[in-house]
């Protein structure tokens, strides 16, 4: 092979200028989508502050990923230390 593949290219009589996707009305359009705000009856503040906060950190973990063009080829691995 002498390089990459490229579909040929066929002139259309009909095609004038930039394409552009259509825009068509929605007729059941509301308008932006703001999302409601409502309270969680569960949600205490107090056990929340200290959340994402750590002494120390003992434990570091990672994923290996090898990706091959054979999709059985491709491995996934965990790893804790």
């Amino acid at each position: 092979m002498d390089g990459e593949w490229e579909p040929s290219q066929i002139d259309n009589p009909e095609y004038k200028g930039e394409w552009k996707p259509r825009q068509i009305d929605n007729p059941a359009y509301k308008g932006k989508w703001i999302h409601p705000e409502i309270e969680n009856p569960e949600y205490k503040p107090e056990e929340a502050k200290d959340l994402g906060k750590y002494k120390e950190v003992c434990a570091l973990g990672f994923d290996l990923c090898r990706l091959s063009p054979e999709p059985s080829l491709t491995m996934f691995s965990s790893r804790m230390m």
